[in-house]
């Protein structure tokens, strides 16, 4: 239930909204150790966040507490099962669920339109440097390169600044020089993120096509040449098609599955899919074999990944790992690789409780937003958001609890014109 509180909106919660999803946004990028793996940054900003809501609302919803004891309690039954406990692990998904929960009451209802705005700004501000990074690329990376290290940017672990710049905003990666990682760590993540507003442009705008936002993040999108963001666009037709009148939509339905038919030709689609998708067994085998000869980190992509993970859930099919990661097969194994596929990543250390928690929080989230502007098809909000993070690990980020927690941490703003129409009405209901 939507809770409803008697105020307008200030100045101070607009600025302190736009603020802290740039904040979110920017703490579930992944693109230097300011972002993450720092619990002492972590603890600043949530202290910060939480400082500026207080001083302005004064008290912490209990549906907070609520939220929090969720999770608690299922820190409590690892430890039963067990007997240890996590302090990383839990500090970690509590600064997660946490940072969620203040940039959605800060925003209160308006939380998706402005996270659209904010990730549109961020495709705007990408699009002149990537043109520059493509036509200077040396030059280009050279400046970003000097300019992080005046900053005092250290990039994350995989990425030693050699082959990888970052100024916060965004973010040069050499094993892509013609594609646009923009605020993110690569490509395929800003691609991801790009695809979700989309869908949220789609749903703000009633799929007006001709809005600049919309423009905008499909360019950028573009320039990703990302095998999921592109996907993810697939998936966003068939939503703008079931949501036009029935004349209509019998007429882009064929235009629907050429345009997709043309996007499974490019030669990052349905190609590389083929080839990522075969014999992961195999892949999984030679990657822990180079892994093993060269003794350096190795990625093993989306499908060996997933085995991977799927040998890590059938220790933990209930419950997951959590924290446990001395428990992971790769660990067990001393196998030097990572898997990247976000949502095998979620089932080991949740396992198939917290999964099944994932969808129902998803599709309480999205159904709830696309309710609010009478629109159909929650569910393809779901599935875009599953085949991002089934290419990357970002589901423990803020922003990604944000689609979790957001239908019950929300709270409505009303005007007070609303309210008295609201008052005039129970006033006639009671009469």
């Amino acid at each position: 239930m939507i809770k409803i509180q008697e105020y307008k909106e200030t100045n101070y919660e607009i600025i302190g909204g736009y603020l802290s999803i740039i904040v979110l946004i920017l703490f579930s990028s992944f693109t230097n150790t300011f972002y993450m793996g720092n619990l002492t940054y972590n603890s600043i900003i949530l202290a910060a966040v939480l400082i500026a809501y207080l001083v302005r609302y004064r008290s912490i919803p209990i549906i907070y507490f609520k939220i929090i004891l969720v999770f608690i309690a299922y820190n409590v039954i690892h430890y039963l099962i067990y007997r240890d406990f996590h302090p990383l692990f839990f500090s970690r998904y509590f600064f997660y669920i946490s940072l969620a929960f203040f940039t959605i009451r800060f925003n209160f209802e308006n939380f998706f339109e402005r996270l659209e705005k904010v990730i549109y700004y961020g495709a705007l501000i990408s699009l002149p440097l990537f043109a520059i990074q493509v036509l200077f690329f040396g030059p280009f990376y050279s400046a970003m390169t000097t300019l992080q290290h005046l900053m005092g940017i250290t990039s994350i672990a995989r990425h030693d600044g050699m082959y990888y710049a970052n100024t916060f905003f965004y973010t040069i990666n050499t094993s892509g020089e013609a594609r646009n990682c923009g605020f993110m760590f690569e490509p395929g993540a800003f691609g991801s993120i790009l695809s979700i507003a989309v869908g949220l442009n789609l749903v703000h705008t009633n799929f007006d096509l001709r809005n600049k936002r919309l423009v905008v993040l499909l360019l950028a999108l573009a320039t990703t040449f990302s095998t999921t963001a592109f996907l993810a666009v697939t998936c966003l037709i068939l939503f703008y098609i079931i949501n036009t009148n029935l004349k209509k939509a019998i007429l882009l339905i064929p235009a629907g599955v050429i345009v997709i038919l043309i996007l499974f030709q490019l030669p990052f689609m349905s190609k590389k899919i083929t080839k990522l998708s075969s014999h992961p067994g195999k892949q999984l085998t030679t990657t822990v074999q180079m892994a093993n000869n060269t003794d350096r980190l190795q990625s093993l992509g989306r499908f060996a990944g997933l085995l991977l993970n799927f040998k890590d859930f059938q220790k933990a099919p209930l419950f997951g790992l959590g924290g446990h990661d001395i428990l992971r097969v790769s660990v067990i194994n001393h196998w030097n690789v990572s898997s990247v596929n976000g949502l095998g990543d979620y089932l080991a250390t949740f396992g198939a409780a917290g999964f099944l928690l994932l969808l129902f929080n998803l599709s309480k989230t999205f159904a709830s937003v696309t309710a609010d502007y009478n629109i159909r098809g929650f569910y393809f909000l779901v599935i875009v958001v599953l085949i991002a993070t089934f290419s990357f690990v970002l589901l423990p980020t803020p922003l990604f609890f944000t689609f979790q927690i957001f239908y019950a941490a929300r709270a409505r703003v009303i005007t007070e014109s609303q309210l008295q129409v609201i008052t005039n009405r129970l006033s006639y209901s009671s009469f």
